[in-house]
């Protein structure tokens, strides 16, 4: 696997929330995700996106630049939308990993294309990504705060920690693979409703 050498600071500069910007995000993430990068076509997505191949140019030098932007923005959108999410003031960890988990679910189901995108592209960089961006967010998120006294005392609390995010990370994966033909509103009902099941399953064998 490459590391990932990205401008961050450059990438810092550009407004994610810029309605030019998010149509070239928008049909960069369908167009990487429809084709390997040597075929991803910029003159596709300067056709799609309804913008001119200079503005294209004037925001990323060259196609590899808006790649790392995409995996850049695809990292910053989930993990700025995670940390907004979180009731930093609630200890229960079930109610944390929750929060983590559908502000996951709501960004992935805003940009058509995103999902399919990091599927194929961010998922070997995901960690990396993370050390860039936002290099504390895991302990921040499974550590600061967190009360786990209600915990059956024969429980090892890292490895509970570990089988609660990994099973439902993969559960939530598996779900966005199906999830063709369902509208945003749907899929975050329905991976809301699978991931609450999990947790009330989990608190019941876990907790005291």
């Amino acid at each position: 696997m490459e590391e990932i050498r990205m401008d961050t600071e450059r990438f810092d500069g550009i407004n994610l929330e810029n309605e030019k910007v998010l149509r070239i995000v928008n049909c960069g993430f369908e167009v990487f995700a429809k084709n390997n990068f040597e075929k991803a076509s910029t003159n596709l997505i300067v056709e799609n996106a309804k913008i001119s191949r200079g503005l294209l140019y004037h925001y990323f030098k060259n196609k590899k630049e808006l790649f790392d932007f995409l995996l850049y923005f695809s990292g910053k959108k989930v993990l700025n939308n995670m940390v907004d999410s979180v009731d930093w003031s609630n200890t229960d960890f079930l109610l944390r990993v929750r929060q983590a988990l559908i502000s996951k679910i709501e960004t992935l189901a805003e940009y058509p294309y995103l999902y399919e995108f990091c599927d194929k592209y961010a998922r070997d960089y995901a960690e990396e990504l993370t050390q860039k961006l936002m290099p504390s967010i895991s302990n921040r998120l499974f550590e600061e705060n967190l009360n786990f006294s209600q915990i059956r005392k024969e429980v090892d609390v890292e490895l509970m920690k570990s089988t609660i995010i990994n099973t439902l990370s993969k559960l939530i994966s598996k779900m966005l693979e199906s999830r063709s033909g369902l509208s945003k509103t749907e899929i975050i009902r329905l991976a809301t409703a699978e991931t609450d099941r999990y947790l009330e399953f989990f608190r019941i064998v876990f907790y005291i």
